[in-house]
């Protein structure tokens, strides 16, 4: 069975959602742009572990809804659309599993990410209570620097080190 690799996963995912809601709120500066769940996913989905990505997504969402300080994301949501549609781009778009297909993913699951805290910001602002969930454009665009470095470093730790140990179900169009 593969309960210990779900298990893992979802100690892994805690801890991502732990870091994003808890220690990324006490963070200041620069330091407050990693964000590790979305290149993490983007990392699941190029490996072709799907299942892991959704699961992974879950557990990190429901511990950052647990924990956030402030109005409630709906984070699971959230994290689970962006999984959703980074998978199903790369099933049905991308050709490849290269480092420019992992990084497109990310700027995608940006996106997706963005844009859901963009319309919880507009139905919080028509009900007229105050969040502040947008981030601005500097800080955004810091965000998505991190993760494509982030996203590079796994892939390339992902390459020349996981290669050997987790072998594809296919190896088709894999280069990971």
């Amino acid at each position: 069975m593969r309960y210990p690799k779900y298990a893992f996963v979802a100690v892994v995912g805690i801890a991502a959602g732990l870091f994003e809601s808890v220690f990324v709120t006490f963070l200041g500066g620069w330091t407050s742009w990693v964000r590790p769940i979305i290149p993490l996913v983007v990392f699941l989905v190029v490996l072709e572990r799907r299942n892991f990505a959704l699961f992974f997504c879950l557990s990190a969402g429901l511990v950052m809804d647990a924990f956030i300080l402030g109005p409630p994301t709906l984070a699971v949501w959230r994290l689970l659309l962006a999984a959703a549609v980074m998978s199903a781009v790369a099933d049905k778009v991308l050709t490849n599993r290269s480092v420019y297909a992992a990084a497109m993913l990310v700027v995608l699951g940006r996106l997706v990410d963005f844009s859901w805290l963009w319309l919880e910001q507009l139905l919080f602002d028509l009900r007229g209570i105050p969040a502040d969930l947008v981030p601005a454009r500097s800080e955004a665009l810091g965000i998505l620097v991190w993760d494509l470095g982030l996203t590079v470093g796994l892939f390339l730790f992902g390459m020349y080190v996981l290669r050997h140990y987790l072998r594809p179900r296919r190896m088709l169009n894999r280069y990971v």
